[in-house]
């Protein structure tokens, strides 16, 4: 209710390809900064235990407290402080939702994109909620090294912002997406395989954490672009403006990969979740991998749109 609205907003606030691509920046950074400090929660964890003598669950329960009250709040600024009749360009016509959804799904180029980046965010969730056993279980450090992984990797997709606009402009947009892809993909074998092969200890820790960077950036900026191009090809060939449920429908599924993940992590981890019984984590490293391999084979299928 609240995700596929806010981001079908970006087509009307930006009106311009640059405005977009500002905006899908922004919103990209700032989605960062909020993944950041919300991975924090495990250095908490053990702050909260030590200094207050809190037991595990309470702990987490407090922080879950605090987290909530804060996102609360950011959650209320665009709906009671965007001004969306001043500032969003909104389209006259008039179409029923049935009407919209079928002229979208008909559009053959965004049913393969939405597939792929439908199956990214399957893989991106796994290294959010997984992230602590791969780190606990698969390489053998301590619970907080998780923060560490993800503020590394965030950070370092920060620093690749610009290189990767660069690249993209060219390469084009497909085959950076593609080589994302086949790096996720990399970090999630070399993960499972950690557990099978003598170890580098925490020099494969980090360079993992600093090679997960790249993909972050990529898919940070490029798929709200990717879908600009799609709408404005669109409605040069239809001649009506529907970019609104082009970013709803992107954003529908993205919640629906993310929430099949979620259902899926906590059922694999049934299987062991523990050094002893490490099934259930290798399982789920296994199934990230083949998410990614089987995302970058879908967009391959995928018709770049000449800028």
């Amino acid at each position: 209710l609240y995700i596929v609205p806010y981001y079908a907003l970006i087509s009307e606030l930006g009106s311009e390809a640059e405005d977009r691509l500002r905006l899908s920046t922004s919103i990209s950074i700032t989605w960062a900064l909020g993944f950041i400090i919300g991975s924090g929660v495990y250095a908490l964890k053990g702050m909260f235990m030590d200094q207050w003598g809190l037991s595990s669950t309470v702990a987490f329960q407090y922080i879950m407290a605090i987290y909530a009250g804060l996102s609360f709040l950011f959650l209320l600024c665009p709906a009671l402080f965007l001004k969306e009749k001043e500032y969003a360009i909104q389209s006259s016509e008039y179409f029923s939702w049935k009407e919209s959804i079928k002229a979208v799904y008909q559009n053959a180029n965004f049913r393969t994109f939405v597939l792929a980046d439908m199956i990214y965010w399957m893989a991106i969730t796994f290294m959010q909620v997984g992230i602590s056993y791969f780190v606990g279980i698969l390489f053998g450090l301590e619970e907080s090294y998780a923060s560490l992984f993800l503020l590394i990797s965030f950070l370092g997709s920060f620093l690749l912002y610009i290189p990767v606009l660069r690249l993209t402009r060219r390469r084009g947009k497909k085959k950076i997406i593609l080589s994302a892809f086949i790096v996720f993909g990399a970090i999630f074998l070399a993960c499972l395989l950690n557990a099978f092969v003598p170890s580098l200890g925490q020099y494969s820790f980090y360079l993992l954490a600093v090679s997960a960077a790249y993909p972050l950036a990529v898919f940070g900026i490029l798929p709200n672009a990717l879908i600009g191009d799609v709408v404005n090809q669109a409605e040069k060939e239809s001649g009506s403006s529907q970019s609104a449920m082009y970013y709803g429908v992107r954003n529908m599924l993205t919640k629906f990969g993310i929430s099949l993940t979620n259902l899926l992590f906590p059922s694999f981890l049934l299987l062991g979740k523990s050094m002893d019984q490490p099934q259930g984590v290798q399982l789920s490293a296994a199934v990230a991998l083949m998410t990614c391999l089987a995302g970058a084979y879908i967009f391959t299928k995928f018709k770049e749109i000449p800028a």
